[in-house]
Parts: structure tokens; C-alpha cells; sequence
């Protein structure tokens, strides 16, 4: 099958949606397969059960907070996680979220320590058509 896209919540998400033409629930996980929705506001268990090959998963962190794992998007597990692989998740924000954030910083909170110590460190931000930011990772 092809890749399966995994759209946290938020409006930048839902922006990126608009752009592709898909349709995005605002505070829901959804899916994107082949260019469709699959399914919208999907649980922990709806994503499972749809990776059955590829997945990537495309995330923005929470305004003035910086959490991209571990706050409004549960759904997002780190069961999910670990079967996507971290070297398959996609963060974007715009400038202006970025700089929203103290220190730049973004944030994670897996409830799995190791997850969690393994998505630490320095990490692409998409921040627009071809600009990116780099900005830390914390607990």
C-alpha cells in the first residue's frame, strides 16, 4: 500500500491540508492516504490498524508551548511513533509559532522516557515553501 500521512491537529496542519486539497479536521489526527482522506479524528487504534506499510507523520508544536508529542495529539502514541520510525516524522510551524517559543524550544512528552531521549537534540522545522528552521528538542 502507499505510504500512510498521519496529520496531527492544529491549524498549520490545517493549512497544509487546504493547500493539498484535503480535508482536515481542526483539533482531530488524520489520515491521508494516495491523496485522500481516510479517516478523520482518528484514535490511537484507527492509526494502528491503518499502518500497514510506510507511515510518516507530520506534527506542529502547540503555540507558546512547544510541544509537538505528548499534548492534544495522544493519539499520536508511542507505539505509533516507534512503528513509524522517528527518521519519518515531519515538523512544521510558521515563523511566527517559532518565535513564539522561548528559546526557539520545542518540546516532547511520549510518556515513554526512551522515546523521548531519542527524539532529543536538534531538529528540522519546516517553516514555510522551501524554509526551514533548526531548533532544539526537550522534555
Amino acid at each position: 500500500p502507499e505510504r500512510l500521512y498521519i496529520l496531527g491537529p492544529g491549524t498549520t496542519m490545517r493549512a497544509v491540508a487546504d493547500k493539498l486539497g484535503i480535508e482536515k479536521t481542526l483539533l482531530g489526527v488524520d489520515l491521508v492516504r494516495d491523496g485522500a482522506r481516510l479517516t478523520g479524528d482518528a484514535g490511537e487504534q484507527d492509526i494502528l490498524r491503518s499502518l500497514e506499510g510506510a507511515g510518516s507523520i507530520i506534527v506542529t508544536p502547540i503555540g507558546g508551548q512547544g510541544h509537538f508529542f505528548g499534548r492534544g495529539n495522544q493519539q499520536i502514541s508511542a507505539e505509533v511513533i516507534a512503528r513509524v520510525g522517528i527518521e519519518n516524522i515531519t515538523v512544521a510551524a510558521t515563523m511566527e509559532k517559532i518565535a513564539s517559543l522561548r528559546d526557539s524550544l520545542l518540546h516532547v512528552d511520549t510518556g515513554e522516557r526512551m522515546l523521548d531521549n531519542e527524539l532529543l537534540g536538534w531538529r528540522k522545522v519546516i517553516t514555510g515553501f522551501q524554509t526551514e528552521s533548526i531548533c532544539r528538542v526537550a522534555t
